[in-house]
This record gives structure tokens, sequence and C-alpha cells, in this order.
């Protein structure tokens, strides 16, 4: 099918031809904006930059035109994971605010494809439109694509932006039905298998998947049943086979999200596809000062999404169960009700503050006082606000800010290896099954639940997937652990085969180093109670999670996590705890620390802040290497292009001179 045959075909003369900078393009999925738009850009005559992290939307564009990969049609997702070089004209890039800053003068048209304001696009979004507003880019045209936007007020705030709208009907082929929920989701999903439907279910969250799947097995419901969490690395690239299989009984696929955005379902052959949707989704909010995941009603825009998942093979049905009437029409920044910290620090690593910035939905003047807040007792901003050395080196981590801390701090306490594995346990989860068959393999630890998951790591790594279950191992989370921490190693530019050794040794330094991105979460034992109850410095009750190994500690540092249960009761819990000294505290943020718990005690004595940074390595080629501009041009890069992290071997600290030379590029305004 050419260009001018797809859904999209229509609209594109007039979308390239429109005079305006900024444009706005509202279609379902399905109609091929991913990929027509930046091409009819392209063979305009334009070099196209298009936020697209999916590496496969490269592949079949540059497959599509007969193009190679990595000379006019590249993809960028990482600093390790990319294939592009001078003479690439469109590049499908990462949803990075820093890899687009870094690339701003290269391209001419931006492509924000599937707008749905999560914090990258927001910052992604705004910047650029200040950028083209005052002058200083050469992005001539700002494209943003989206079915989940309200277009008529983006367009009020973007000077009157024209409007280009693909009708729904243009996606889905064949009528959807939608259909009045049955008491739950369990019971619609049995009485659609004995009618002979597949089924794809949209939980509320990633336990509900779980949970769901758990009790179909246990139901033996006569279909085949699986979990699809999405495509995340290109080596799981294998998991899309599930969209296509064709099964002899009712297929049920239970997805995360994921599914909402890829590709269509197929049902097999003979069958009609049923999509039941949970209507809510998790998301994490500030309640009481405190981030508290939440179940929320899903936007009626993405409940029409995903009814249209079905109806592209044949006829299908839709059940929505969400239990709520009045809901939003649009989606909001989840992170506008949560925590913008990393917004925040990655702004201030380019020079801008957020109030400089036209966002298109507001930020409250709470929300930045929190989040610098945190930057300053996390040594990431001084006390004018001002990012420091070590904020700039967290700024290029793709981790919280909190992960970003400790691992700049085991930087400079040489064990980088070891935070590197307990940052993938933060990111992933506990290694431990609920079982607690692990915990006689660590059953000498009873003081920090950091040491439990390196030591877990090490003494399950060379087993099996079936050893580590009969030891009380997650063996999926385990594998997901170890895909992390690999990723996390490549993005430091460490070699990613490397393991960690723990030994009694390196203790102190390791716990120092993960102290130093929780140095505010510091809880004291509450009371004479049996029970692992702890209060922080509000007053509010925690207990340990129910994985903790630690026994008997009066002070513990630990990972402050709140759920609201649908009666409204707020549960607390401290995850990854460790028993704490304050002398372990991070001298530069102990001050703090020791006034919350008690005003009258001494603070230690700061010590030399640490100053290495982890940078592409481009930059460590020469000091003599960064343009007086701070930025390379694609054909400068070309010969570090590769992709084989293997041929990155330095791995060492800067020079002071190029270190300066590097901070002089983040602060400079593009």
């Amino acid at each position: 099918m050419t260009g001018t045959q797809l859904p999209i075909g229509p609209y594109l003369e007039a979308i390239v031809s429109a005079d305006a900078p900024y444009i706005i393009v509202v279609g379902p999925k399905g109609c091929s904006n991913t990929t027509q738009i930046p091409l009819a850009y392209l063979q305009a005559g334009n070099r196209v930059l298009v936020t697209e992290p999916n590496i496969g939307t490269a592949e079949f564009v540059a497959q599509q035109q007969g193009y190679e990969l990595g000379n006019e049609v590249g993809w960028y997702r990482t600093t390790y994971n990319r294939n592009f070089s001078s003479e690439t004209d469109l590049l499908f890039i990462g949803q990075s605010f820093q890899l687009i800053h870094e690339l701003t003068e290269d391209f001419d048209i931006l492509v924000i494809d599937e707008l749905e304001w999560t914090m990258q696009q927001s910052m992604i979004e705004a910047w650029a439109w200040k950028e083209i507003q005052e002058n200083t880019s050469r992005f001539q045209k700002i494209v943003v694509q989206s079915s989940m936007i309200d277009a008529e007020r983006l367009s009020r705030m973007r000077g009157n932006a024209p409007i280009f709208q693909i009708p729904e009907s243009s996606s889905a082929s064949y009528p959807v039905t939608v259909h009045a929920p049955g008491d739950s989701i369990l019971l619609d999903t049995v009485r659609l298998v004995r009618e002979g439907y597949d089924i794809l279910i949209f939980p509320s969250s990633l336990k509900a998947m779980d949970d769901l799947s758990h009790e179909l097995h246990s139901l033996k419901v006569d279909a085949d049943i699986h979990l699809y969490r999405g495509v995340q690395y290109r080596d799981e690239k294998k998991k899309k086979w599930i969209r296509t299989l064709n099964t002899t009984r009712s297929k049920v696929v239970i997805s995360s999200e994921s599914l909402e955005w890829e590709p269509p379902l197929k049902p097999s052959p003979g069958r009609k596809l049923a999509i039941i949707d949970a209507g809510q989704e998790s998301r994490t909010i500030v309640i009481d000062e405190m981030l508290t995941h939440v179940l929320t009603p899903l936007p009626k825009a993405r409940s029409w999404r995903r009814r249209n998942r079905t109806g592209h093979y044949g006829p299908g049905i839709y059940i929505d169960h969400c239990p709520v009437v009045e809901r939003p029409e649009y989606p909001t920044p989840s992170f506008l009700h949560s925590s913008i910290d990393e917004l925040v620090l990655r702004l201030a690593s380019v020079g801008y503050e957020v109030h400089e910035l036209l966002f298109a939905h507001k930020i409250e003047s709470r929300s930045i006082e929190r989040a610098q807040e945190l930057l300053r007792i996390l040594g990431a901003f001084d006390e004018n606000n001002q990012i420091t050395e070590i904020g700039q080196a967290m700024a290029q981590l793709p981790i919280s800010v909190r992960n970003a801390r400790m691992i700049i701090e085991a930087q400079r306490l040489d064990v980088i290896q070891e935070l590197v594995t307990i940052t993938a346990t933060f990111i992933r989860g506990h290694l431990g099954a609920p079982s607690g068959g692990w915990k006689q393999l660590v059953s000498t630890e009873r003081e920090s639940d950091f040491v439990t998951q390196l030591l877990l790591e090490e003494k399950t790594r060379g087993m099996t997937h079936s050893q580590r279950v009969e030891m009380g191992i997650n063996a999926k989370r385990f594998s997901l652990v170890q895909k992390t921490r690999r990723r996390l190693l490549r993005e430091l530019y460490l070699n990613p085969t490397e393991n960690s050794v723990y030994s009694e040794q390196k203790r102190g330094r390791i716990i120092q180093a993960c102290l130093a991105g929780l140095v505010d979460h510091i809880f004291w034992k509450s009371g004479e109670s049996q029970q692992s109850l702890y209060t922080d410095r509000s007053g509010r009750i925690y207990t340990l999670d129910s994985q903790s190994i630690v026994k008997d500690a009066d002070l513990i540092v630990g990972w402050p996590t709140a759920v609201q249960r649908p009666s409204g009761e707020i549960i607390r819990t401290i995850y990854m705890a460790t028993k704490a000294d304050p002398s372990w505290i991070d001298p530069v943020t102990s001050r703090i620390v020791v006034e919350r718990i008690n005003p009258h005690t001494q603070p230690i004595q700061p010590q030399s802040v640490p100053t290495a940074m982890f940078i592409e390595p481009s930059y460590r080629q020469s000091e003599t290497g960064i343009e007086e501009k701070g930025r390379r041009k694609p054909s400068q890069r070309a010969e570090s292009q590769s992709t084989n992290p293997s041929s990155q071997t330095d791995d060492g600290p800067v020079s002071q001179a190029a270190l300066e030379a590097l901070l002089r590029k983040f602060n400079r305004r593009v």
C-alpha cells in the first residue's frame, strides 16, 4: 500500500505545506501517521527528527523506501543503542529530552509522536516551542501527533496552530459492540471463553494482571492464557508473536497498557476478539506530602482507544468495568500529581528553570519547591537552587534522581558494580518470591535489605531457572534485574558482563552509597510495640515490607511506599530497609538529616564533594574534542556510532579540564 492509499494519505500534502511553526495531527492508532508524516517531510527536502523509541519503526520505513538502515534512515535509542550516520536525514529517537537537545541544530522538523504528556514529552514540547518562538533553534516546525490530546486547547496555547483531524473510521474496518459489564472481569472472561471468543484484557495494574492469571489457572479455564508486559528491549521483540498467535482453544491475553499502543491483537481463524477493560489505572500522586499509589478512572480518550483495539480483523465487542461515571475526557500528565524532581534537574542541566518554559499544563509552585528541596538535600542543587557538579552528573543517568545520587556516590566509594545491582532491584523489585524460601541463602544477614539483594543475586547467578524457583527466587524478576543491570552498565560505559562480588570490606561503603539517595528517608522505631512499626518526621506510621530481613533496628533508612485502598485507607510500607547509623550518612547532607532526627545533634563535618561524571565516550576522546558551541555534528559522531559496548573501553574518570568543558556545555543555553 502506497502512502497516498493509507488512511493518512489524503492529508499529507496539506500537513507538509501548512504555513505554521506548530502543527497538530489528531489520528487514531493505525492511521500510519507515525511513518508517513516524517517520510512526507523527508521527501520535501527536510531533515526530520522523530520521537519514536520503537526500533522496528525505523526498520519498517527503511525497508519500505529501499533505504539502507543507518544511512538515510536511522535510529538513536540510547548512547550505546543506535544506528545512524552523517548521511541520516530521518532519525527515529528515544523520548529523551537531553538527546534531542543535543541534536537540535542538525534537523529541520521535530515530530513528537503519540504525544501523551509524559514528563520527557512535556519537556521536549515546551522547550522546542520556546526555541522556535525565540528563533534560537534550527527546527522550523514542531509536529505533534496523538489521539489523546485536547487539540483545541493546545492549538490556542501554540499560536492557533492548525489541527488536522484523521477520522476514527480510518482505523477499524468492522463494527465494535459495547456490552454492559458483568459482576467481575473474571466472570466476563469465563463467559466469553465459553462463547468461543479470543480475549484481550487490560487490568488496572501489574498486580491485578498476576492475580487474574492465577484465578483463571485455578479455575482451569479451557483457554490458552498469556501475560503480556510489552516489548521493553530489543532482545524481547520475540514477544510480538503473541499478537498473531493462532490456537485451537480460545486465547486470553492479559496485557499491560503495552497492547494499547502496539499493533492490534489478531484473533485466531474463526474467532472474534473481545476487549475487557478494567477502566482504571494505577497512578502515583501526592497525598499528605507523600507519593501514594491510587487507582484512578481511565480518561475517555484512552477508553476509546482500547475499544479500537478490536474491529480490525472482524466484528468485536468491548466491555468497560470502570466503576466511575464521571471521567476526564483527556489524560493529564501523571508527573503533575506526583514528583517533578527529575524534570527540574534535567532542565537545570541545560540551563533552564521551569518557569521559563510555557508548559501545556500548569505546574504548581509547591511541586517546584518540593523538587528543589529534594535536589538540595541530594546535593544536586546548592542553597541558591543552582545545579552543582553532582547534579550535572545525576542528570546524565536515565534513572530516578535518588538512584542517580546513589550511583554517583558509588563511583566515589569504588562500589559501582554493587550499586548497579541494587539499583536494578530497586527498579524491578525484590528477587525473593513471597514464599520466603530464599531466606536460607542469607540466613546470617539481619541488618540490610540492600546487602540481601546483592547476596541473592550473587548466590543464584549461576543457577538455572528451575534451580532459582526451587530456592525461592522469583526467576522472571531475576532475569529482568539482570537485563536492567546490563543496560545501566552500558549507560555508564562499564563492562556489562562484569559481575559484582560482595565482601564485608565493602559493606560500609555500599550502605553509605545507598544512603546518599535516601538521606531524607529516615525512620525510627515507634514505641515499645512488638510489631515492626516505624515513624517518620511527620509522625506517619509505617510497617516494614513483608520481605524485609531487618530485625531489632531502632533507626532505619528505606524507601517509603503508600497505597490507597478503595475504602480510602492508606497503607504505608518501608521497602528496602537498612539499619542506620548517623555516621554513615552522606556528609554533604548530614546536617539536614540530624536536624530532622534531633536538632541538638552536631552535624558531621563535610568532606570533599565527588566530581567524577559518567559521560558519552565521544566527549572523552580528547579535551579539545568539545566544540565551543558544545555540540558535535552527526558527521563528527560517525566514528563513534558502534553499537558494540565492548568497543567503548574508557571507563576511568575524565580529566578535570574535560569535566569543566563539559560542564560549560551543559550550562550554556542553546
